[in-house]
């Protein structure tokens, strides 16, 4: 796993996300991120998915 910490929040990338998800494509990721059930940060050209809020989308939780 590629993750990074930056304030104490644990990130992955997108791809990573996507798979953790059960997910094929990662537009679909995106679009939970646009949609506000998933928090992203974006680290230069990466998008980043913070861990905390794919465990609260899987538990049925609002980002």
């Amino acid at each position: 796993m590629n993750a990074v910490h930056t304030d104490n929040r644990k990130l992955i990338p997108l791809r990573e996300a996507t798979h953790m998800l059960g997910l094929k494509d990662p537009r679909t990721t995106k679009k939970l991120v646009r949609e506000g059930r998933l928090v992203a940060r974006r680290l230069g050209d990466r998008i980043m998915i913070e861990v905390k809020s794919i465990q609260r989308l899987c538990d049925g939780e609002e980002a």
